[in-house]
């Protein structure tokens, strides 16, 4: 019996189901597709009856209202919805449907009596109000608009009701200064919509008649709503570029409490991402000011901030945007040293004393890991204080550093022997950590190299590609040392081997920054070997160093003597290169690049001066 009952229970729910969704009856979906076959009278047909056999269909309704509107059938529509509210009086949604027929009717007086009626709902309802706001806005009825908004924050008791919504009717319409005061209002009393409203009035800030109501809107708002509203006008004085008005603002909003140190921090970080160091190295050293109780974790990222302003700063980029260099990327090669003058800068030494003195009072953590790395970077590579980055490399190693960092700092403390000319305490050094990786395998085949055990070297090369798949980023390092040391083994006179060794000794005075020396090694190899195998590299080399010595004349004279090897495309670049950017002469440049491109069409640097020709003329037709 019970196997019985239970699928005649089973049908009768399911039969039930279809007779109360009548929107999944056969009749339905008829008319939706005839609807859709734009078939819209019999489709009428269809939803009319199923609206007259069931009141409460409501998708059978709203489909038929919609087709009288389409088919401009207004009257019908005015007697669909009326007969509707009949059986369903407190729709509201087909009142303001109601009275939107009737205004389109040209009937305003019953359109406005509808609408009125909804207003007047007790108790006030703000989603009527936005209804209504919005059947206003559909009907360009602003007088309307602005009389409900007002009644509205009366009835409401809220005066900021339907503020952003007014807002963006007037951002729309372009009427500025009506749409800045509306957006202000609604952050005054909706402060977390704040990031909402400066996205919107930065987005305003692009039409440039807007600018003059959105300074003023702000200014006017202050005395309400401070805080937020000088933070906003601080974010408007920055997309305008106005950043010295944008730095004003933080200031007067002050620096006291966490929120106040996150938010100067962020405004820092987006001063040195604009290049605007001056200033974003006066916001990071405010953070960092003495008595200033701020966060440690929030200090070290503040003076991590700061080495990247310094950096970016007083860092000349060393070769960028050049396509002559020695090697190119090649961890045997790599240069070490920033070219700076002007290290005797009081502004230099004004950083590194700032900086010092925070480090000092910072507890160990990842992020003075970080700084004292920056710090040691900065000291290394600009001022060359080896024992200063040697303090602060090490000091990096007791913060708890993470493996990445760490390897990289125990690489420099290797590398700052090398720099000093302790090439066996180097030597020694990376042994020790010979198994470590790659990086650290690179650098004890640089120390048998300057040792002169160029054999020994060889060895280890070869193993070490043995080792490595050629997809591994070292490789390719690996390879191009190999194939330059085998020159040494291939060499057939103790003059090739001697101008070898003499090359090896100029290399390692480059890694010591020691760049005249090594230009006077080079050049005495040019005079003494003028035969050696090894003359187009030495002859490169020192035309590069001397450009980084700005010997301008010299170097070029040099590029003129490797017309005959293998680097003359490089040549011809280093010329045209000086001639553009360091002589200003972009005609004799041009020229130059010309020739490259005649000569040497398939170099892998004839399509980026290709390009970069185009550049240079079109720029020359602008002025």
């Amino acid at each position: 019996m019970v196997r019985l009952i239970l699928p005649f229970l089973t049908l009768s729910l399911v039969l039930g189901q279809i007779l109360s969704n009548p929107e999944q009856s056969v009749p339905f979906n008829t008319a939706r597709h005839l609807e859709k076959q734009n078939r819209l009278d019999e489709a009428a047909v269809i939803y009319q009856d199923l609206v007259e056999n069931n009141p409460g269909h409501s998708q059978a309704f709203r489909r038929l209202r919609d087709i009288y509107v389409r088919q401009n059938k207004l009257n019908d529509a005015v007697s669909l919805i009326q007969s509707h509210l009949e059986h369903f009086p407190n729709d509201t949604p087909s009142k303001l449907s109601l009275g939107e027929m009737f205004y389109k009717l040209e009937k305003p007086f019953e359109a406005r009596r509808i609408w009125q009626e909804i207003e007047n709902q007790s108790p006030p309802n703000l989603t009527n109000y936005r209804n209504l706001f919005n059947t206003y806005i559909r009907l360009s009825l602003e007088e309307d608009l602005v009389a409900m908004v007002h009644r509205a924050r009366i009835n409401l008791k809220s005066p900021q009701a339907l503020a952003l919504e007014s807002g963006n009717y007037y951002y729309a319409r372009r009427v500025y200064n009506r749409a800045i005061t509306e957006y202000l209002l609604f952050i005054r009393y909706q402060p977390r919509q704040v990031k909402f409203v400066t996205s919107r009035i930065l987005l305003m800030s692009d039409e440039s008649e807007a600018q003059p109501f959105i300074e003023t809107g702000l200014f006017a708002e202050i005395p309400y709503n401070e805080k937020p509203t000088r933070e906003l006008l601080s974010a408007y004085y920055f997309k305008t570029q106005q950043y010295n008005k944008a730095l004003n603002q933080h200031q007067l909003m002050g620096l006291e409490a966490n929120d106040d140190f996150q938010r100067w921090f962020a405004f820092a970080e987006s001063l040195r991402l604009e290049r605007q160091f001056e200033l974003a190295l006066e916001s990071y050293s405010a953070l960092l000011s003495p008595g200033l109780e701020v966060p440690s974790k929030l200090t070290g990222q503040a003076l991590i901030g700061l080495a990247q302003t310094f950096e970016d700063q007083i860092l000349p980029k060393n070769d960028q945007g050049s396509l002559v260099h020695y090697f190119t990327d090649n961890v045997f090669f790599e240069n070490h040293f920033y070219l700076f003058r002007n290290i005797s800068d009081p502004s230099v030494q004004t950083a590194f004393t700032l900086y010092d003195s925070v480090l000092i009072k910072m507890p160990a953590s990842s992020f003075s890991a970080q700084a004292n790395y920056r710090l040691g970077e900065l000291q290394y590579r600009l001022t060359r204080n080896f024992d200063g980055a040697l303090k602060a490399y090490e000091a990096a190693l007791r913060s708890h550093p993470d493996n990445e960092l760490e390897a990289q700092l125990r690489i420099r403390i290797g590398d700052i022997l090398l720099a000093q000319g302790k090439i066996e305490e180097a030597h020694n050094y990376f042994y020790n950590d010979f198994n470590r990786g790659s990086e650290f395998k690179a650098r004890f085949i640089q120390t048998l190299v300057y040792q002169g055990e160029i054999d020994s070297a060889l060895i280890i090369i070869d193993e070490t590609i043995k080792s490595l798949p050629p997809m591994n980023p070292w490789f390719n390092d690996f390879l191009e040392m190999k194939d330059f040391l085998s020159q040494y083994s291939m060499a057939q006179s103790d003059d090739d081997r001697e101008s070898f060794r003499l090359y090896l000794t100029a290399e390692m005075l480059v890694r010591q920054y020691k760049l005249s020396e090594s230009v006077e090694t080079l050049a005495y190899i040019r005079d003494s070997f003028p035969s050696a195998p090894l003359m187009p590299y030495v002859i490169l080399r020192e035309a590069i160093l001397r450009r980084k010595l700005e010997q301008f004349e010299e170097a070029i004279k040099l590029a003129e003597l490797l017309s005959d090897t293998p680097f003359h495309d490089k040549a011809i670049v280093l010329t045209g290169e000086i001639q553009e950017v360091e002589m200003k002469n972009i005609r004799d440049a041009l020229s130059t690049y010309h020739l490259l491109l005649e000569k040497y069409p398939t170099s892998m640097v004839t399509e980026p001066v290709r390009l970069h020709v185009r550049e240079l003329t079109q720029a020359g037709k602008e002025h």
